[in-house]
């Protein structure tokens, strides 16, 4: 079960779409493959994976910020080697991306886990 929950992070679908095919192949077998409590996630394998897939998100912003600077300092070097032009906008979009670093690793959370706990808590008039 548990290689099949880490399938499912992998490939992001729900862990029923892995299941899914199983079950409706084998009649016999439907209640071995049915989904029961144990299958589903918990909060904390759901916090998990989230955060996993904002990092894999921040990798991929990273990566296209790179590739598209490296291209605009060439075209800047071709176009007109005077004036570095591209420093703007590696500058104004690596802003973005350092930003966007620091609230994936919690460096800075204003707006973090615990926030949204406490939010959530207080709205449906619970106590901590």
């Amino acid at each position: 079960m548990e290689s099949l929950k880490s399938l499912a992070a992998v490939f992001e679908v729900e862990l029923d779409e892995l299941l899914m095919e199983k079950n409706m192949s084998s009649e016999n077998h439907e209640t071995k493959y049915k989904q029961n409590p144990e299958t589903k996630y918990s909060e904390e394998e759901n916090r998990v994976i989230e955060h996993v897939r904002d990092i894999k998100g921040f990798y991929s912003h990273l990566i296209n910020y790179s590739v598209v600077i490296l291209g605009l300092f060439l075209l800047n070097f071709l176009i007109s080697p005077g004036y570095y032009w591209a420093w703007w906008a590696a500058f104004g979009w690596g802003i973005g991306v350092v930003s966007h670093g620091l609230s994936v690793f919690e460096v800075y959370s204003f707006f973090g886990a615990d926030w949204e706990k406490r939010q959530v808590e207080k709205r449906l008039g619970r106590k901590l």
